[in-house]
C-alpha cells in the first residue's frame, strides 16, 4: 500500500501552491483557477443593448475545442440554488464579498445560466456562457482594458485587449451567449465559422467516447469532461490501473447537504482491477488529506461497477468536511485572486 498511492500533506500542499504562485504563470499552473477567474469578469448587471446577432442553439458541450484536455461544463444559477453548493462556496466566497464585487464590477455569479470552461495546451482556455446580456459584458470589459487592440460590433461585438497583463478576447455571438479567450484566437475563428454556417464546430467530445461520456452526464449541474486519455505514471499503481483508460468524467450533483459524485471511466481494466481501484479510493481516504477534505466519509457509500470497458464509480460526499477542507487548501488563493490587477478598481 505504501507504494500504492503518495499524497502530500495540506502544509506541504499549501506550501508548494505558494511557490507555484510566486514564480510560475498564474493560469498555467492553475487552469482550474481561471474558470473561476473567467465566471468573474462574465457576469451581468448592465443596461440591455440591441444585437442584429441571432444567439446559437445547441449544446454548449458540443463547442467544447477538439484541442481541449479538459472541460468544466455547469449551470452555476441552478448551483446556487442547491443548499451543498452554496456550503462549500460561501465560505471561500461570501455572499457579502459576492456582493461587493458585483457592486464594483457588474459581476453577479448566480445569475449566470450556463457556463462552459475548456482547458487548452500551455495556459490557454477558453469559455463559453450564456448570460442576460451578452454584449454588454463585451462592452464592460472593454472599458477595464489597459490597452485595447480590436473594438468591431458587426458582425458581432468582439474585443480584444488587455485585462492588466492577461490578454483577452471576448465575443457576442449573441444577445445572451458570449465567449471569452486566453491565447485561443484559432478555436474561437473555428467556432465562429462552423456557427455562422449552421455547421457543428469540430468537438473534444464528437468521438464515440465523448459520446458515451455525455450520455453518462446528460444534464448534471456540474460536469468535468476528460476527453483524452489521462496517461497516468505506469510506475504507480493508479496509473498501471488506469493504463488502458481513454476517456473520463466527473458529474457532481449537489444535495441538501451531500454531493452525489459519478466518475465514468471509459477504457478496459486488467484483471483485478476493480478490486485495485477500490484499494485506492480507500487509500485516499484514509490520508491526511482524505481525512481533511472528508473522503474518508465517503467510502461507506462508495459503489463500483464494471461493464466491459467502461467502469462507473458512484459516492456520496458530505460537504461540510468537504467545505472546511477546502478553505484550508484554497482560502489563501481566493484572497490572491481577488487581487488580481483585472478586478482593480
Amino acid at each position: 500500500m505504501r507504494h500504492f498511492l503518495t499524497l502530500k500533506t495540506p502544509r506541504a500542499i499549501k506550501s508548494q501552491r505558494s511557490q507555484d504562485f510566486g514564480s510560475q504563470d498564474f493560469g498555467s499552473q492553475r487552469p482550474c483557477r481561471w474558470l473561476l477567474l473567467g465566471l468573474l469578469i462574465l457576469g451581468c448587471g448592465n443596461p440591455p443593448v440591441e444585437t442584429p446577432v441571432a444567439s446559437p442553439d445547441g449544446d454548449m458541450r458540443d463547442w467544447a475545442p477538439e484541442s481541449a484536455k479538459y472541460i468544466v461544463h455547469l449551470f452555476p444559477k441552478r448551483l446556487f440554488a442547491t443548499p451543498a453548493f452554496r456550503t462549500v462556496v460561501d465560505p471561500l466566497f461570501p455572499p457579502a464579498g459576492r456582493q461587493a464585487f458585483a457592486d464594483r464590477t457588474g459581476v453577479y455569479l448566480e445569475e449566470i445560466e450556463e457556463a462552459l470552461f475548456a482547458s487548452l495546451d500551455e495556459g490557454r482556455f477558453l469559455i463559453i456562457v450564456r448570460t442576460v446580456d451578452a454584449p454588454a459584458v463585451v462592452r464592460a470589459a472593454a472599458m477595464r482594458m489597459n490597452t485595447l487592440e480590436v473594438e468591431a460590433d458587426e458582425p458581432f461585438v468582439r474585443r480584444v485587449g488587455f485585462l492588466g497583463t492577461e490578454r483577452r478576447e471576448l465575443v457576442a455571438l449573441g444577445p445572451s451567449l458570449l465567449v471569452v479567450g486566453a491565447g485561443a484566437g484559432v478555436e474561437i475563428a473555428t467556432l465562429l465559422e462552423a456557427l455562422a454556417h449552421g455547421r457543428r464546430p469540430p468537438s473534444a467530445l464528437a468521438s464515440d467516447d465523448g459520446r458515451r461520456l455525455l450520455e453518462s452526464a446528460d444534464a448534471a449541474p456540474l460536469t468535468v469532461f476528460l476527453p483524452k486519455p489521462l496517461d497516468l505514471p505506469r510506475d504507480t499503481g493508479i496509473g498501471l490501473v488506469l493504463a488502458q483508460e481513454r476517456a473520463a468524467s466527473v458529474v457532481v450533483t449537489p444535495t441538501t447537504d451531500t454531493a452525489d459524485l459519478k466518475v465514468t471511466v471509459i477504457g478496459e481494466l486488467p484483471p483485478g482491477g476493480d478490486t485495485n481501484l477500490r484499494r485506492f479510493f480507500e487509500a485516499l481516504g484514509q490520508s491526511e488529506l482524505g481525512t481533511l477534505l472528508g473522503i474518508n466519509q465517503t467510502l461507506q457509500s462508495l459503489d463500483l461497477t464494471v461493464n466491459q470497458d467502461q467502469t462507473t464509480i458512484r459516492a456520496q460526499w458530505p460537504v461540510a468536511p468537504l467545505s472546511r477542507g477546502l478553505r484550508v487548501l484554497l482560502v489563501d488563493d481566493i484572497d490572491a485572486l481577488l487581487r488580481e490587477p483585472v478586478f482593480a478598481e
